[in-house]
C-alpha cells in the first residue's frame, strides 16, 4: 500500500530529498512555493507546484489555509511537512487530515505532549527515563521561580516550555542575574511560540549532545535506529553530526537506545521521531523529543542502511515495519556537516555563481540549490548536507577533511571555513567534542586573512585567459588581438596587494606565465561548470572559480581568495614618450570586447576503452535499488556521443530483472540487444526542444527570450524541426506572466521555463512540471526525456515557404519560415536567377540561413533590405518564373 500523490509543506533540500523518494516509489510529487521560490529548485523538480503567497513565510510556508488550499486543489493523498516551518505543529496536523490527506508524520496527540518540554519530561519519569534536575511546576510567579532556582543551584537554565532550537532559553550563573533572564526567556517564548511559561533545569555543563532515532507503527511495533552525536553546536544549532558516538560504549549505548524506545512507547508515538539526550561522563539525561524527520537523518542512513522516508510513507501508509529490532545493525560511520549561507554567523544570501559539491566514493550531498539560483533571506540560509561513510571514524574524518577541501561554493559567503577549521581540528579528529566545542578551541573567530599563494594566482590568471577563449580552440590567442601578438598582461589587486601576472603562448598548447619575477610553464585541462584543472610546471592543481565583473574567485586547497582585475585598467606610463609636455597612452593589456557563455567539452577518443562512468546505487533491499536505479538511468543524461543508456533502461525496466532472474544469457534471451524501432518524439520532447531553442538566445542578464534580436520587437517566432521523417512547426509568442505560447498539433500550451542551464532544462508545461536533459549543437537539439532520447534538426538551410500570394501561376513570393533579419542580399529587382541561386542571407537562431530560389525567374520584388527585421511568414522575395 502507498500513496498516489504526496504534497510536500516545505522547501529547499528536504523538499529535494523528498521528491525523489517519491519518485523511486512510483508516487506524484506536489510542491508548494512562494513568491521567492517561484524558480526554486523543490519546484522544479516536482512532477505540479501551487503558489502559496507572499516571499514572507507568515503569508506562506506558515499560512495554514493557503497549503490546505493547496492540498484540496492538487488532490494530494498524503502530506509530508519536512522539518521546520509547521512539522511540528499539531494544529496543521489535524487541518490536513480534516481536508482529506494522510498526516506523514506522528499523530498530534503524541506532538502535543511532546511538543509542550514540561509534559515531555512528565512522560520520561513514568517511562523511568532520567531526567534533568530541575523545577516545571505550573506556578509561574517570579517568586517561586526564584526559590526553585535556589534549590537547583547554580548554573541553571531558564527553558521555553513550548518551543526549541534554543529559542526562549537562558544560561544563568549567578544570582543577580536571574530574574532578568527569566523576564528575557519569557518574551522570547512568547513571540516565538505565543506561550511564555518557562521551566528551570540543573546546566549540565559541556555535555555531549546524543539523540537515538526511533520508529513506530500503527501495529504496536517500536525500535530505534541507534544514536547520532550532535554536540558541535553554534547558538544552539547543530553543526557537525555523526554516527556512531564515539563517546558510547556498547553497554551505554544499549542503554541510552532502551530508554528512547520506553518514552516512545510511553508517549503512544507513530512514525519517525528522535529521542534527545545530554551525555555527562556515563550518565545521561532526557533533553525532549523531536517529532518529526530531523536534518541529520542522513548518517542514521548512511550506517543502518534504512531509508527512513521510505520508512515514514510505508508506516503513514499503514504497513508495519519490515524488519525487527534484532535486524537493525549499525556499520561503519558517518558523519554529516550543514553547509550555510552565512557570513560570521550570520544568514547571507545572493546569487550562486558557482556551485559544485564534491563527488566520491561514500560521498553524499543532499542539496536544494544548483548554480545560477538565489539565496533567499526570508528563510533558514541552510544550502545542502555534505554527508560522507567509511568503515571506521578515522576513514571517515580523512573523507570529511577531504569532501570539505574540494567544495566550492561562489556568489554568497558560506560556513565551509568554519567546517574546514572543525574537521582539521585534533580534537574533532579524537572525537573529543561537546557542546562547548567552538568556543573552547576558539573555532568560531575566523583566522585573518592571508594573501592569495603564488599558485592562487595563476590560476586565478589561468581562468581569466581561459574566459577569453574561444569554444572552437584550445588557443587562448585565437581570437582578437591575441591572434598577432600572443601575449597579454593581468593585473590583480588581492587585499593591499598588487600581483601582476605576465601571460604568452608557449610550445605545445602550453602557456608561460612570469609572476614575481618567476616563471611557470601551464597547460590548461578541462575548464568548466565552475572547476578549473591544470597542469603547473608538470603539478596538476585543480581550483574551483567564478568570475563576476572584475572579480575572480578562487577555492583552492580549501582556502577562498578575491581578487579584483582594476577597472578601469592603469594605462601604462613606461612608454618613450611618457615624459615632457606629451604622452602616449598605450593599452596595459591586448583585448576584445567579446564574452564566451560555453567551455569546450571533453573529446571521447577511440583509442581505448568508451567506458564513461559506472553508476552505483544502493539501498536496504533489492526491491528498493532496482526502483532507485531505474530512476538514476532515467535521470542520466549524455549528449554528443552514442551510449548504452537505451539499453541499461531497457534491462533495469523489465520484469525478469526486477525479479532477479538473470543469467549469462539474459540479454539474449529477452531480446533487449535489439533496439525497438525509433518511436517519434512524443508532443512535449517538441515542446521542450522548442523551450530549449528559445531560451538559448537570451543574454545571462535577461530572462527575457525575446530580449534579443528580432524578438525583440516581435515577440513571436516559429521553429521547423526535422524528426526521422516528421516535420513538426512550433509557433512560439510571448504571454502573460513571463509565460510562452505555444501552438503544436493546432494545440496551445501555455510554457514557463524555470531554468535552462548547464544542460537541464526545467519548465512548467500547461501547469505540468517536466524536465529533461537537452544539448544544442548547431541545427540540432538533443532532448532526453523520461528515459529516452531524441534529436530533433532545424533545416538549414530554411525551405522557403511557398504558399504565399503568387506561388500559384507563373510565379512565386518567398516568405520567412521564421522571423529573422536580413544581412545580405545577393540581388537587385530585375535581376535573373537560376534555381537554386542564393538571393539573400537571413539570420535567424543565431546563424545565418541562405534563402535559395526555388526556381529560375526574374525578380520582381525585393520587400527588404540589408538590416530589416523581418516577422515570420514575411514576404522576401517576389519571383517571376519563366
Amino acid at each position: 500500500m502507498t500513496f498516489a500523490s504526496l504534497l510536500v509543506a516545505n522547501r529547499g533540500e528536504i523538499s529535494v530529498r523528498i521528491f525523489r523518494a517519491c519518485r523511486e516509489l512510483g508516487i506524484r510529487s506536489i510542491a508548494v512555493y512562494s513568491e521567492a521560490d517561484e524558480r526554486a529548485m523543490h519546484r522544479r523538480l516536482a512532477d505540479e507546484a501551487y503558489p502559496i503567497g507572499p516571499s514572507p513565510a507568515s503569508e506562506s510556508y506558515l499560512n495554514v489555509e493557503r497549503l490546505v488550499e493547496a492540498i484540496e486543489r492538487s488532490g494530494a493523498e498524503a502530506l509530508h511537512p519536512g522539518y521546520g516551518f509547521l512539522s511540528e505543529s499539531a494544529a496543521f496536523a489535524r487541518a490536513v487530515v480534516e481536508a482529506g490527506a494522510v498526516w506523514i508524520g506522528p499523530p498530534p496527540g503524541a506532538m502535543d505532549a511532546m511538543g509542550f518540554k514540561v509534559r515531555a519530561k512528565e512522560i520520561a519519569r513514568r517511562a523511568d527515563v532520567p531526567t534533568v534536575p530541575g523545577y516545571d511546576g505550573e506556578v509561574q510567579s517570579g517568586d517561586r521561580l526564584a526559590e526553585e532556582a535556589e534549590r537547583i543551584g547554580y548554573p541553571l537554565l531558564v527553558k521555553a516550555s513550548a518551543g526549541g532550537g534554543g529559542r526562549g532559553m537562558r544560561v544563568v550563573a549567578h544570582e543577580r542575574e536571574f530574574m532578568e533572564s527569566v523576564r528575557a526567556a519569557k518574551r522570547e517564548a512568547e513571540a516565538a511560540f505565543g506561550d511564555g511559561s518557562v521551566f528551570l533545569e540543573k546546566l549540565v555543563e559541556n555535555p555531549r549532545h546524543i539523540e537515538v532515532q526511533v520508529l513506530a507503527d500503527n501495529h504496536g511495533n517500536v525500535l530505534h535506529l541507534y544514536e547520532r552525536e550532535c554536540s558541535i553546536q553554534r547558538r544552539h544549532q547543530k553543526v557537525i553530526e555523526e554516527s556512531p558516538s564515539p563517546a558510547l560504549n556498547q553497554d551505554l549505548r544499549e542503554e541510552i537506545c532502551a530508554a528512547a524506545v520506553r518514552l516512545a512507547r510511553e508517549a503512544c508515538y507513530r512514525n519517525a521521531g528522535t529521542v534527545e539526550f545530554l551525555l555527562s561522563g556515563d550518565e545521561f539525561y532526557f533533553l525532549e523529543m523531536n517529532a518529526r524527520l530531523q536534518v541529520e537523518h542522513p548518517v542514521t542512513e548512511m550506517v543502518t542502511g534504512r531509508d527512513l522516508l521510505v520508512l515514514q510513507i510505508s508506516i503513514a501508509a499503514g504497513e508495519p515495519l519490515p524488519f525487527s529490532q534484532d535486524e537493525v545493525t549499525s556499520q561503519g560511520s558517518a558523519i554529516e556537516a550543514r553547509i550555510y549561507a552565512e557570513d560570521d554567523g550570520l544568514p547571507a544570501g545572493g546569487r550562486l555563481l558557482t556551485y559544485n559539491p564534491p563527488q566520491g566514493p561514500a560521498i553524499r550531498n543532499d542539496v536544494g540549490v544548483e548554480a545560477g539560483d538565489e539565496v533567499s533571506l526570508f528563510y533558514d540560509s541552510m544550502l545542502a548536507k555534505l554527508i560522507v561513510s567509511a568503515s571506521d571514524r578515522s576513514l571517515a574524518v580523512r573523507r570529511l577533511q577531504r569532501a570539505l577541501r574540494d567544495y566550492t561554493v561562489a556568489g554568497v559567503t558560506t560556513n565551509l571555513p568554519l567546517l574546514r577549521r572543525i574537521a582539521e581540528h585534533s580534537a574533532f579528529t579524537a572525537g573529543e567534542t561537546t557542546t562547548a566545542f567552538l568556543e573552547e578551541h576558539g573555532l568560531t573567530i575566523a583566522p585573518s586573512e592571508a594573501p592569495p599563494p603564488r599558485n592562487a594566482v595563476l590560476l586565478a590568471a589561468l581562468a581569466v585567459v581561459s574566459d577569453l577563449d574561444s569554444p572552437s580552440s584550445e588557443d587562448p590567442f585565437v581570437v582578437g588581438p591575441w591572434r598577432q601578438l600572443g601575449a597579454m598582461r593581468l593585473r590583480f589587486h588581492a587585499g593591499d596587494e598588487t600581483r601582476d601576472v605576465k601571460v604568452e603562448r608557449a610550445k605545445s598548447r602550453t602557456l608561460r606565465l612570469m609572476l614575481d619575477e618567476r616563471e611557470t610553464v601551464a597547460e590548461t585541462l578541462p575548464v568548466r561548470d565552475g572547476k578549473l584543472h591544470a597542469a603547473l610546471d608538470g603539478q596538476n592543481v585543480s581550483a574551483g572559480f567564478a568570475l563576476e565583473g572584475t572579480d575572480v574567485w578562487i577555492s583552492h586547497d580549501g582556502e577562498e581568495y578575491w581578487l579584483t582585475i582594476p577597472s578601469p585598467p592603469d594605462a601604462d606610463d613606461s612608454d618613450s614618450g611618457a615624459a615632457g609636455s606629451g604622452a602616449s597612452l598605450t593599452a596595459p593589456m591586448p583585448g576584445t570586447v567579446v564574452k564566451v557563455f560555453v567551455d569546450e567539452g571533453d573529446e571521447v577518443s577511440l583509442f581505448y576503452d568508451s567506458m564513461l562512468a559506472k553508476l552505483i546505487v544502493s539501498a536496504s533491499d533489492r526491491s528498493l535499488a532496482v526502483r532507485r536505479l531505474r530512476r538514476a538511468l532515467r535521470d542520466y543524461t549524455v549528449a554528443g556521443v552514442t551510449t548504452n543508456l537505451p539499453l541499461l533502461r531497457r534491462i533495469a525496466e523489465h520484469p525478469a530483472f526486477a525479479a532477479g532472474e538473470t543469467t549469462t544469457a539474459f540479454l539474449e534471451e529477452h531480446g533487449l540487444t535489439i533496439a525497438p524501432s525509433e518511436a517519434p518524439p512524443p508532443r512535449n520532447a517538441v515542446l521542450l526542444a522548442a523551450l530549449a531553442v528559445v531560451s538559448d538566445p537570451a543574454p545571462p542578464s535577461s530572462e527575457d527570450p525575446f530580449a534579443v534580436g528580432p524578438w525583440r520587437q516581435l515577440g513571436a517566432m516559429r521553429l521547423r524541426f526535422h524528426a526521422g521523417d516528421e516535420t513538426r512547426d512550433v509557433e512560439v509568442e510571448r504571454a502573460p506572466s513571463r509565460t510562452l505560447r505555444l501552438l503544436l498539433d493546432e494545440r496551445e500550451t501555455v510554457a514557463e521555463t524555470l531554468s535552462a542551464r548547464d544542460g537541464k532544462l526545467h519548465a512548467v508545461l500547461d501547469g505540468q512540471n517536466v524536465s529533461a536533459g537537452f544539448a544544442l549543437e548547431g541545427t540540432c537539439v538533443r532532448i532526453s526525456h523520461h528515459g529516452e532520447e531524441y534529436s530533433l534538426t532545424i533545416p538549414s538551410p530554411p525551405d522557403a515557404d511557398d504558399s504565399g500570394p503568387g506561388a500559384s501561376g507563373s510565379g512565386a513570393s518567398l516568405t520567412a519560415p521564421m522571423p529573422g533579419t536580413v544581412v545580405k542580399v545577393f540581388v537587385d529587382e530585375g535581376d535573373e536567377v537560376e534555381e537554386g541561386q542564393v538571393i539573400l542571407v537571413l539570420e535567424a537562431m543565431k546563424m545565418e540561413q541562405p534563402v535559395s530560389a526555388p526556381h529560375a525567374g526574374r525578380i520582381v520584388s525585393l520587400p527588404h533590405s540589408e538590416g530589416d527585421l523581418v516577422p515570420g511568414g514575411g514576404i522576401l522575395a517576389e519571383i517571376e518564373e519563366h
